[in-house]
């Protein structure tokens, strides 16, 4: 089950869950039930206020504009690459083990699916950055990028959600463990040992001058 925002034939923005190539409307705001106790679950048990064909609907971001955008360092050997490339040893602190560094990123620079990414006219090169974000439950499989941010926030930075799989915009599901995922020692996460979640990241990606 996927859920998205979309944009009504009234030109307002809602949101729905995704099946069977179709959107069924449950809401206004996928924000608001994110944010609510039980709120997913409580706008799944309502009847589509319309249904609306995937394929010709107009995807905004799942969240056009996040509260937050945070990118969190959650793997140890990047953190120790990182300090190699400044010069240094790559000796990851024991500080990081108990709290995860992050940084902000901008919120008004969410784009919706398929959007081109405005590039600076002077810019000589430019590359980009794959992000992947902590997802819970049916939050991590969304059409689009910008959930992952926000899981981020909600997920990651409250309630220690370890990370499982990707998924691109597509959606392309990628196994975790191809890419070193639960195999990895409990020393080297930055979030305490919880149960198996059978959930799915996000996946965005942010380009740079």
């Amino acid at each position: 089950m996927r859920r998205v925002s979309y944009r009504s034939t009234d030109g307002s923005t809602r949101c729905g869950v995704v099946h069977d190539n179709t959107i069924h409307a449950l809401g206004t705001n996928l924000l608001e039930q994110l944010r609510a106790e039980g709120g997913l679950q409580t706008a799944a048990t309502r009847e589509p206020t319309e249904t609306v064909e995937l394929a010709t609907a107009h995807l905004p971001a799942p969240v056009p504009v996040p509260p937050a955008v945070r990118n969190i360092t959650t793997f140890e050997h990047h953190i120790s690459n990182t300090g190699k490339a400044a010069g240094g040893h790559g000796t990851v602190s024991p500080v990081w083990h108990e709290h995860p560094l992050f940084s902000f990123s901008n919120p008004a620079a969410i784009k919706r699916p398929h959007d081109k990414i405005p590039i600076a006219p002077d810019a000589r090169s430019w590359d980009y950055e794959v992000k992947a974000a902590a997802a819970e439950s049916a939050v991590a499989v969304v059409t689009g990028t910008a959930l992952a941010t926000l899981a981020t926030v909600l997920a990651a930075m409250t309630q220690h959600a370890p990370l499982s799989g990707l998924v691109t915009a597509a959606p392309t599901v990628i196994p975790w463990p191809q890419i070193g995922g639960p195999s990895r020692s409990a020393s080297s996460s930055p979030w305490p040992p919880r149960r198996p979640r059978p959930e799915v990241q996000a996946v965005g990606l942010r380009s740079r001058p």
